[in-house]
């Protein structure tokens, strides 16, 4: 992935969401609102797809711990399932 992994990635992203920002910036001064949506769009991806290949989300935050049991206890039974195809 662009930007490396880890403290790298991080440095990359900090460097350049500033340019994202005022590139979103000059075009909404320019009317241009459709592309200043999907350069934020491509940014929000892009931040996303980097939590995602680094672990850094942690889903289970705030949820009830019968809901995470829940979630543990089906996903032990697919895989299950799925060794025994």
């Amino acid at each position: 992935m662009l930007g490396g992994s880890g403290e790298g990635a991080s440095q990359f992203h900090k460097q350049y969401a500033d340019y994202y920002r005022e590139l979103v910036a000059l075009l909404v001064h320019k009317r241009d609102v459709n592309r200043a949506f999907e350069t934020l769009k491509r940014s929000r991806a892009q931040t996303l797809g980097r939590m995602l290949a680094g672990g850094d989300l942690q889903l289970h935050t705030g949820a009830p711990k019968a809901l995470v049991e829940e979630e543990r206890r089906l996903n032990t039974q697919i895989s299950d399932l799925a060794a025994d195809l």
